[in-house]
């Protein structure tokens, strides 16, 4: 999230945007605590990575949730318009 956050503030010259952006992440991920099942799975690879995928404006979140340890695990943030799939193989 740095570099998401590095890149808005410095590259779109746009800090109050960076700053939106992550608290509105970071409250959409602190909100998993209540349902970490609310958002949709998606298959990563082929029958072996499955993680849930929560969209925040133009990124993707991709977690896991580890039912042993009762916590959720934060894999990716990814830009949702690029090819992400690709991107995490």
């Amino acid at each position: 999230m740095e570099e998401i956050y590095e890149y808005i503030c410095k590259n779109l010259n746009n800090e109050i945007s960076a700053n939106k952006l992550m608290n509105k992440i970071e409250r959409l991920i602190l909100s998993l605590e209540m349902n970490p099942y609310k958002y949709p799975k998606v298959h990563i690879r082929k029958n072996t990575e499955i993680y849930h995928k929560l969209v925040v404006d133009n990124y993707i979140v991709l977690y896991d949730i580890e039912e042993k340890n009762k916590k959720v695990v934060i894999y990716r943030v990814i830009y949702g318009k690029r090819n992400y799939l690709n991107t995490i193989r």
